[in-house]
């Protein structure tokens, strides 16, 4: 059996963890494993350069690009430098696709996927419009004629929708992302932001993308309000967590038109962590969805587009609320008055230092577990153990999963019997079907069931 707390050290402080050796178990098996760090970022690159190298050119995709060339540079030059296209490449590619974006705007002041002419797509344009206005922010040179016609469409984005025939789910998710570029663009509309909000919440589902795009429109202009209040309480019921990861539970039907908006599940996880990280970046949920969105990556990134930019977007305003400060500490480690050793951090690095005290050496009594920090930066650890019970009988349990089995005689339904104390008795020699049930009541990944 295998347990584990997860934990962070901010200042120059001291956590204390309570340790105790589980009575009856194995002493040559197991043990108490500790593991430190300074970055809740694993190597971003690959996500970058996914974006970056991205073979195609729609309107989309030069969108997403931009969006990860502004906001991912500061903190990727800070992990790895090497592997990054030089600033002076980025600047000059960002550039282009700038110049590129504002000649494929239409005559309404939309954008279609492709070329310039056809009939514009309303998400296409909000993708389009949040690029080019977060260029414009970092200092990037964006007509402002380009920018005040795609404000109109904005304006207008509901029309726009029902032309094309969206659903209600597509049309309400254009709305409250339009709603929340308008805010970045200092064009906040808060009336319609509620408005959007009083429908949404008393849908059957809950929209958590479009709560998502409403929250700084909410944060920032109806702060300490009765409205902002219930909004957090709505989507933070809808928080699923485990000991160490968090992710948001999403309810949208295949027949409302998410491929429109290019829904995904980890897309909303990373809309909503941004919006937590502005409105409440002290929350402890905070690390525990960076963590989750980092445990779906597969080969170093996320499955599309949409999904890579929305969640270095996240990550970014991560790295700048939780570790803006370069590391330079030494954490130390005790068990009562032992003292276990110490790991120097210095500099932005993604090293994980580990400890193991195996499980003769631990105590049948309670200790404390001390961790410090000294110095700047932002300590994260796990504390966990493994441990083989001695007894084969071992009560059910709930940790996350529920896992049952189950016996029945093949051939001869005599042959298997289940006794009243819940043992099987099972003829020798008979051939006997085995049944596993799995419950899993959230999303998880990498799960092996072995029998």
């Amino acid at each position: 059996e295998d347990f584990a707390a997860y934990g962070q050290v901010e200042g120059s402080e001291a956590v204390k963890q309570m340790i105790k050796r589980p009575d009856d178990v194995w002493p040559q098996f197991g043990g108490l494993e500790v593991s430190l760090s300074s970055t809740a970022l694993s190597e971003l690159t690959d996500a970058f350069l996914y974006l970056y190298q991205y073979p195609y050119e729609c309107s989309e995709q030069k969108s997403s690009r931009i969006l990860a060339m502004v906001a991912m540079e500061d903190v990727l030059s800070a992990f790895n430098p090497d592997a990054m296209p030089s600033k002076a490449a980025i600047r000059q590619r960002l550039t282009a696709d700038i110049k590129q974006l504002e000649r494929l705007q239409g005559p309404d002041g939309g954008w279609d996927y492709w070329k310039r002419g056809s009939e514009t797509e309303p998400f296409v344009t909000v993708h389009v419009m949040h690029a080019l206005t977060r260029a414009k922010m970092a200092g990037y040179e964006v007509d402002p004629l380009v920018l005040t016609s795609g404000l109109d469409y904005l304006k207008s984005i509901e029309g726009k929708c029902k032309v094309r025939s969206y659903a209600l789910y597509s049309t309400q998710s254009c709305i409250a992302y339009a709603l929340y570029v308008r805010n970045l663009l200092k064009e906040p509309d808060l009336a319609s932001a509620k408005a959007l909000f009083n429908k949404i919440k008393n849908d059957q589902h809950l929209e958590m993308e479009s709560l998502g795009w409403l929250w700084p429109t909410f944060a920032q202009h109806a702060k300490g309000s009765p409205e902002l209040r219930e909004f957090k309480r709505l989507v933070l019921n809808k928080a699923t967590e485990t000991g160490d990861k968090a992710q948001f539970t999403t309810e949208v039907g295949e027949t409302d038109g998410t491929y429109i908006t290019l829904h995904s599940a980890r897309r909303t996880d990373a809309i909503l962590l941004s919006a937590l990280l502005q409105d409440d970046p002290t929350n402890q949920l905070n690390t525990k969805l960076v963590r989750g969105l980092l445990a779906h990556r597969t080969k170093g990134r996320w499955n599309n587009t949409q999904e890579n930019i929305w969640i270095l977007l996240a990550l970014q305003s991560y790295f700048q609320a939780y570790e803006k400060q370069t590391p330079n500490f030494l954490a130390g480690l005790w068990l009562d008055e032992t003292y276990l050793g110490e790991e120097q951090f210095a500099g932005r690095s993604a090293k994980e230092a580990r400890l193991q005290i195996p499980m003769d050496q631990l105590s049948e009594e309670a200790q404390g577990l001390i961790l410090s920090k000294n110095g700047q930066g932002r300590l994260y650890y796990r504390v966990g153990m493994k441990y083989a019970p001695k007894s084969l009988r071992s009560p059910a349990e709930s940790r996350g999963f529920m896992v049952e089995r189950s016996f029945k005689g093949a051939d001869d339904p005599a042959d298997v019997k289940q006794l009243e104390n819940g043992d099987w008795q099972i003829k020798a020699g008979a051939k006997v079907e085995v049944t596993l049930t799995l419950v899993c009541p959230e999303t998880r990944y990498h799960v092996a069931l072995v029998d």
